[in-house]
């Protein structure tokens, strides 16, 4: 989601020179169900890239799944459904780590949780960030080799210094170079359990 391409350039900055760092796929606005659609575009950056060892993948969906809109289109957290269901997204997600398991067998994986929802967005509620976190562990639980890099509870205690505005999921540029540290910091730990 747009919150990834927002911290990718703070967590280029902190890995440069230590790793070669992709951002795939080139959409931000994807919710896990164009994951599974895509997947053979997605596979294709990775055949390209066949002489890359993939090492590590991070990977996060959420904040697109939970979106609600009303019978008319319309943005509506109140009365409308979520553009994903709680089913929909656990099968989602369990079908995408084993796609990727299956396609690069030798990367460690790195599931992000969702980042929090700030009460009175027009169309996510905070109870549905919460809840889709929960699905995405017990879903993780099921894949002892999934690492979580829990970017929730890391945002959580600053939320109210780092979003950009009081109905907006997105981060100032403090917010964004935290995060992008903190993704920074997970990929270098994981490559460093690789090591031993």
């Amino acid at each position: 989601d747009s919150i990834t391409s927002h911290y990718y350039p703070h967590a280029a900055t902190a890995l440069k020179g230590l790793v070669n760092l992709f951002s795939m796929p080139p959409h931000s606005d994807w919710d896990s169900s164009n994951f599974i659609r895509h997947m053979a575009e997605l596979k294709a950056p990775i055949a390209r890239e066949a002489e890359v060892k993939w090492d590590v993948i991070h990977f996060n969906f959420g904040l697109h799944d939970m979106k609600r809109y009303n019978a008319a289109g319309k943005k509506d957290r109140e009365h409308g459904t979520m553009q994903v269901d709680y089913g929909s997204y656990a099968k989602n997600l369990e079908a995408s780590i084993r796609w990727l398991q299956a396609n690069a067998a030798e990367a460690q994986l790195i599931f992000a949780t969702t980042t929090p929802v700030p009460e009175g967005e027009p169309r996510r509620r905070s109870e549905d960030c919460i809840k889709l976190n929960e699905i995405a562990r017990s879903v993780i639980a099921n894949f002892p080799s999934v690492l979580i890099n829990d970017l929730y509870a890391f945002t959580l205690p600053h939320h109210s210094g780092w979003k950009r505005d009081s109905h907006d999921v997105h981060y100032n540029e403090t917010g964004k170079e935290a995060q992008g540290e903190k993704v920074a910091a997970a990929i270098l730990q994981a490559l460093e359990n690789r090591k031993k």
